[in-house]
């Protein structure tokens, strides 16, 4: 695009050659506005301007040059950042101009727009989105007494913003731009949740999990006439190997959410696998956000914590669900259960808890019940079950509501051997939707999870005898000070012997 020689650019510059053009033209406009009658002010920016095809752009084209008429400082700012980028272009090569080559590469376009109507050109819009569609940043910045974009006919050379970058993000953000979310208005808990997803190493830990990773791609795979021209938006998309598994697994568009600064490799990520048009990345909380749709067919997450419900994720989910999705559309997954069994460890805790009470020959017993408090994730041989596991907890994510989420279940574990038990362990199932359904397990009879199990030591030893019951109580519920941990509590019952313990997953 050369601007130089563009009939605005070349007006310009043969201006420029003889008078000083800013301070003129905002007296002259200023003075004409002051002595003009409104209506017959209004009439001549009218007719300068040109009517195209849709009526409402037209409408709104008289709109804006009235509003940019009508402020000396507008027009003031207007033509100083013409003359900034005149000074700028570099006449001999065309396709290198400052504007194209530097500015959309470099820095931020801030863009004047209200948070209604918006118009631009349609050249406008495709030049400034083949030009930025991997380096631009939109910031946003409304001005109360601006109801209308405004970009006259030079737009082409000259649109800070465009239509689609709004249509696309919204008032608050713009395509690639900085998070809708500040996250230094956060508090601690969650400032300290989101950063710890700004590092690769977790990711990488996710990514090598392959039954996470391939229960995720063999649902959308085994069902992509489920996702062809479908829109699909991901929640918590982390370096976007859910999003990229949607695309090719024939969806229209996906939208791809994430709060932490990994996005910015997804962007990369996304790219350079070519679904950049395919994909939109959005950085910020989802519940800050306005997404380009109204509606989406699906929504893909993988929300799961430790105990399934550590981190909370899932309300976001939730929260996604009750905006979004369309009536009847699918969520990935959908279903979850969750299960308890008892286990023989006493090697294992007495390395874990009975350590404390003799160290180096000082007493530490005052760590003991910190140890016990705080269940322990880690991988559980299967051979360690003493009882057949009992599924106390399940949902469907299409109906639970985030109260729901909290719980307090019976269970019975019947033993399948005689020998001791020295905790619990528990884990979860999710299901998948489709004509082919997928199920992801976390048990101990599966193969490695990064979720492995949660352990939960008993302050007793329970002594079994096969076929014996324990008839216990588990409970669950968002930590009241960071909904985000998990407060936890079993009650348990053998012939004789009864305990309780809370746990508190930190």
């Amino acid at each position: 695009m050369d601007i130089a020689s563009s009939g605005s650019g070349e007006l310009v510059t043969r201006i420029r050659a003889k008078v000083p053009v800013v301070q003129p033209v905002v007296a002259v406009a200023s003075f004409l506005r002051l002595v003009l009658p409104t209506s017959l002010a209004r009439g001549l920016v009218q007719a300068t301007v040109k009517k195209g095809k849709s009526e409402e752009g037209y409408r709104n084209a008289i709109e804006a040059c009235w509003k940019l008429f009508s402020s000396p400082r507008l027009i003031k700012q207007a033509l100083e950042m013409a003359m900034e980028e005149m000074d700028q272009i570099k006449h001999d090569r065309p396709l290198q101009d400052w504007f194209f080559n530097t500015f959309l590469k470099k820095c931020l376009i801030w863009g004047f727009f209200a948070a209604t109507d918006h118009w631009v050109a349609d050249s406008t819009r495709a030049s400034i989105l083949e030009y930025s569609q991997k380096n631009v940043r939109f910031q946003v910045e409304t001005l109360p007494d601006i109801s209308h974009s405004f970009c006259v006919d030079q737009s082409v050379e000259f649109a800070a913003v465009t239509l689609e970058a709004m249509a696309t993000r919204g008032p608050s953000q713009a395509a690639n731009a900085a998070s809708a979310t500040d996250k230094a208005t956060l508090a601690f808990t969650e400032q300290h949740y989101f950063s710890s997803y700004d590092h690769f190493g977790i990711h990488e830990e996710m990514l090598k999990d392959t039954s996470r990773t391939l229960s995720y791609r063999s649902a959308m795979f085994k069902n992509r006439h489920l996702f062809k021209d479908k829109v699909v938006l991901d929640v918590g998309c982390g370096t976007g190997i859910l999003s990229m598994f949607a695309a090719k697994a024939g969806a229209k568009h996906v939208y791809a959410v994430d709060m932490s600064n990994i996005i910015e490799k997804a962007r990369e990520i996304v790219n350079l696998n070519g679904f950049e048009g395919q994909i939109t990345l959005l950085q910020g909380k989802l519940e800050d956000i306005e997404l380009p749709v109204d509606k989406v067919d699906i929504i893909v997450s993988e929300w799961m914590g430790y105990f399934l419900l550590y981190e909370s994720m899932l309300d976001t989910v939730l929260y996604a669900r009750d905006k979004y999705l369309v009536e009847g559309g699918l969520i990935l997954p959908d279903k979850c259960s969750m299960y308890i069994a008892g286990i023989e460890d006493g090697q294992y805790k007495d390395e874990k808890i009975h350590f404390w009470e003799d160290v180096y020959g000082f007493d530490y017993s005052p760590f003991i019940e910190v140890a016990m408090a705080e269940p322990l994730v880690d991988t559980v041989d299967n051979k360690l079950l003493v009882t057949e596991p009992y599924k106390f907890f399940e949902f469907d994510i299409n109906t639970v509501t985030k109260e729901g989420l909290s719980f307090q279940r019976q269970f019975e574990l019947r033993a399948i051997d005689t020998d001791l038990c020295h905790a619990y362990i528990v884990w979860f199932d999710c299901d998948f939707p489709g004509d082919e359904t997928v199920t992801l397990s976390t048990g101990p009879m599966s193969p490695y999870t990064h979720w492995k199990q949660t352990v939960m030591y008993m302050d007793q030893v329970l002594d079994v005898k096969k076929n014996d019951v324990i008839k216990g109580q588990i409970a669950s519920r968002p930590n009241s000070k960071n909904p985000r941990e998990v407060d936890i509590e079993i009650m348990w019952e053998l012939r004789d012997q009864k305990g309780k313990y809370n746990y508190f997953m930190r």
